[in-house]
């Protein structure tokens, strides 16, 4: 349970890493 919540997280995170990459 844990393990899937830290790898939602981490997807989620490197999401919004590749949007704000794309914005600069």
């Amino acid at each position: 349970m844990v393990s899937f919540m830290f790898r939602l997280i981490f997807t989620e995170s490197c999401k919004v890493i590749n949007y704000i990459y794309r914005l600069k």
